[in-house]
């Protein structure tokens, strides 16, 4: 929920549409290929009193966002997202019993000091979307993955066949 929470006081403070807002600091800059605004869809519940905010994106747009994390914020020269922020997303602040590390809306590969892929490098991330959409990082080898349609047990060895592949 804590996503939820975050979108509805960002609307209440700057009184601009978590979609909108969106598109124009981030899709427009990173010239987005497919995202439009009306691919944001408001899903409430009776469990919240604060909706989800669901955006359909392709694999190309998924990538784009992936990169300007990798390239710490910068989209061809322009810094698009401060690398402070960068940074603090990527920092553990909840680490569930079973899970790896979470920051800012992005699971680290980290547990107790431990990677929670085993094999796969310590400062990996990932994005997990609805369905089982992910963005992987993996900044040692400049890599972005986007999976579609995966399960939770079959990502990471999705990620350790690719960085094998990588190695080869």
């Amino acid at each position: 929920w804590d996503f939820n929470v975050l979108g509805s006081i960002f609307e209440q403070q700057t009184n601009t549409g978590i979609f909108s807002a969106f598109d124009q600091r981030i899709a427009t800059p990173l010239q987005m290929e497919h995202y439009q605004e009306s691919d944001g869809r408001y899903m409430r519940s009776k469990e919240s009193d604060h909706p989800a905010y669901h955006i359909r994106m392709s694999s190309f747009d998924l990538a784009r966002f992936g990169l300007l994390y990798l390239n710490n914020g910068k989209w061809q020269n322009q810094q698009i997202i401060s690398s402070q922020w960068i940074k603090e997303s990527l920092t553990i602040y909840s680490q569930p019993e079973s899970r790896p590390g979470y920051g800012y809306m992005w699971w680290l590969n980290k547990r107790k000091g431990e990677d929670y892929w085993n094999g796969v490098h310590e400062n990996v991330y990932y994005g997990a979307g609805f369905g089982g959409n992910y963005i992987v990082v993996i900044p040692e080898n400049k890599i972005v993955i986007v999976a579609r349609w995966m399960g939770r047990g079959t990502i990471g060895k999705f990620v350790k066949m690719i960085l094998e592949a990588d190695s080869n």
